[in-house]
């Protein structure tokens, strides 16, 4: 049974977008305060980037294998769950750091934000 590609279209799109609006939003926190915001914006959406792109690998590797679509979807849906705890425990790190916790703030929440506005212009569309 082949499984549906709606994830891996949506995330390698999410992925692009994420690394665009991470980067205008890192350069514009750089100008307006300093680097140490610019960076923890960068961090923030690398993580994004690097979480979707790992969510994105095994969903291909369990494809390949030929994995029931109920099993790829109930862990993709698992690793999904175990972001949030990812993400509390980078920022603890990121305040014994040199970067910006307000800035990685906004780094994971790029994520969010470009699939808000990816929603809004498929209405749009239609």
């Amino acid at each position: 049974m082949k499984y549906d590609q709606t994830f891996a279209r949506f995330a390698r799109r999410m992925i692009r977008q994420t690394a665009i609006a991470a980067g205008i939003f890192a350069m514009a926190g750089t100008m307006y305060w300093n680097w140490q915001v610019g960076a923890g914006v960068v961090a923030g959406g690398l993580f994004q980037i690097l979480f979707l792109s790992f969510l994105l690998a095994k969903e291909q590797q369990w494809e390949r294998q030929e994995k029931d679509p109920v099993f790829i979807s109930q862990r993709l849906s698992l690793f999904a769950m175990c972001r949030l705890v990812l993400q509390i425990l980078t920022c603890v790190a990121v305040v014994f750091t040199p970067l910006n916790i307000f800035g990685y703030l906004v780094g994971l929440l790029t994520l969010t934000l470009m699939t808000l506005v990816d929603k809004v212009v498929k209405l749009i569309k239609e």
